[in-house]
């Protein structure tokens, strides 16, 4: 294999989409945690007797616990369909009875969806939790 300049280029094709696939493996999991994390301090704060908000700063947190909820979920369905785009592949690399390469794709749409799901919706959960911290000071 060689680089666009010419050079010759000592990289496994196989090592990088293990490296890229351990990445997103990553990915998925520190969301994940955080998303979570984030939902549980928010509703602590929703639940607490102690604390009093006003209304704009009320539904800013029912936004946060929403979007930090939606990107939990939508993390936990991109791992499942991690799971099953690879088995999915598997099957059909062994030749296994009804496995078929569309089914293999179709795992892989659905998986590259709820990423995009889990990312935007956590990128506004952390945004909204920004304007509540806003309107508290």
């Amino acid at each position: 294999m060689s680089t666009p300049d010419g050079k010759k280029d000592n990289v496994n094709p196989a090592d990088i989409r293990n490296r890229s696939r351990a990445a997103g493996f990553d990915l998925l999991k520190t969301t994940v945690s955080l998303a979570s994390g984030g939902v549980g301090v928010f509703f602590a704060m929703m639940t607490r007797d102690s604390q009093h908000f006003d209304e704009a700063e009320k539904l800013v947190l029912w936004i946060t616990i929403v979007f930090m909820v939606i990107a939990v979920w939508a993390g936990l369905l991109a791992w499942a369909m991690d799971a099953i785009f690879y088995k999915r592949w598997a099957d059909v690399l062994r030749n296994k009875p009804g496995s078929s390469w569309k089914a293999r794709e179709s795992a892989k749409i659905w998986r590259g969806r709820l990423i995009t799901i889990l990312v935007f919706s956590f990128a506004l959960g952390v945004t909204a939790a920004g304007l509540f911290g806003f309107l508290r000071a």
